[in-house]
């Protein structure tokens, strides 16, 4: 079922499926498949959440430059999903790996369903029980950010 969800002014799209809400900061519609094999489309919920690339230099070979590349947070988005939580706590905010790994534990990435992995983009179809995450588990039902990367 589709819902409009209003943060901080702006009307944003989820979908809420089993009992969960979903939004999409993807530019995209995304392909999924329920828990019983039926289609659910995710649209764009019309606002992107974006993160941008930076590179240190972490050592070399020769004169060939080896880096280490981290995604930050853009401070728009970052302010989105700050009121996104605030307005509607447990729904899972979809985005890209980038903006999952410069998000940790506030946007999750997509995993494809089993036999979906290398299929043509119009048709993958993607889960909505499992989502990439970074830096980000729970254990015993307490929620923990960790640093997996050590400097």
């Amino acid at each position: 079922m589709e819902l409009k969800i209003n943060v901080n002014g702006t009307v944003v799209a989820a979908t809420e499926v089993e009992g969960h809400i979903y939004i999409n900061t993807t530019p995209h519609s995304i392909n999924c498949l329920d828990g019983n094999g039926n289609l659910v489309i995710l649209p764009p919920c019309g606002t992107l959440v974006n993160a941008r690339s930076v590179q240190e230099v972490v050592g070399s070979i020769d004169e060939i430059s080896l880096v280490k590349t981290r995604f930050e947070a853009d401070t728009k988005a970052d302010e989105f999903l700050s009121a996104l939580k605030s307005v509607s706590s447990k729904a899972v905010v979809i985005g890209s790996i980038i903006a999952a790994q410069a998000y940790p534990g506030r946007v999750f990435g997509l995993c494809p369903v089993p036999g979906y992995e290398r299929v043509a983009p119009a048709e993958k179809r993607m889960r909505l029980d499992q989502f990439v995450t970074y830096y980000f588990f729970i254990l015993r039902g307490i929620t923990n950010v960790v640093s997996l990367f050590l400097a």
